[in-house]
């Protein structure tokens, strides 16, 4: 890297098909980062375990996130959020470099059951 420049942060955000319209080179539009998206449709907390493998190879600075929706059919919110403080954890522990955020759980407008919780 020449002086002066600086390292471009490698940003990964992975989730369900909640993220399937969201567009990469949009989001790192002014920004200094190289940001990708891995979407997973119908995944669930324990998918995203094998899912992220992949993405931790590639060393990530930061990892994004978006889970638990496909969760909220059959647990209550509690349930969901603490997988989801277990999924973080395990990628932390597995690369103690990347920096683990976690969106906030959404409810599908298309199923009104779920929207309640």
């Amino acid at each position: 890297m020449l002086e002066g420049q600086r390292k471009q942060k490698k940003v990964a955000i992975l989730g369900d098909s909640m993220l399937e319209y969201l567009n990469p080179r949009k989001l790192q539009q002014g920004l200094e980062q190289k940001i990708t998206i891995n979407t997973f449709s119908g995944a669930k907390i324990e998918d995203m375990n094998h899912y992220v493998k992949p993405t931790l190879c590639t060393i990530p600075d930061e990892i994004i996130l978006h889970i638990g929706t496909n969760n909220l059919r059959n647990n209550n919110p509690a349930v969901v959020i603490n997988a989801m403080g277990n999924l973080a954890d395990t990628i932390a522990r597995q690369n103690k470099d990347v920096k683990v955020t976690l969106s906030e759980v959404i409810s599908r407008s298309d199923n009104h059951s779920m929207v309640e919780k």
